[in-house]
């Protein structure tokens, strides 16, 4: 489950910080400091679970908003 949100948040970090996208720039930010926030999380030796389950689901409830 690491692995995935791993790869999830690797993919929303080069998506968002690619000059060719479209989102405002402190949206980009934003969403870049989240990922960067979360690849460490799920880089340490014991990742914090709740962490990461909050993150996702607090921006998954963002899209849905």
């Amino acid at each position: 489950a690491v692995a995935d949100n791993r790869r999830l948040w690797a993919v929303i970090l080069g998506t968002v910080t690619e000059p060719s996208n479209a989102l405002p720039a402190p949206l980009r930010a934003q969403l870049a400091s989240v990922a960067h926030a979360v690849l460490r999380e799920c880089d340490a030796a014991e990742p914090d679970f709740n962490f990461l389950i909050e993150t996702n689901d607090a921006i998954a409830a963002g899209l849905w908003a």
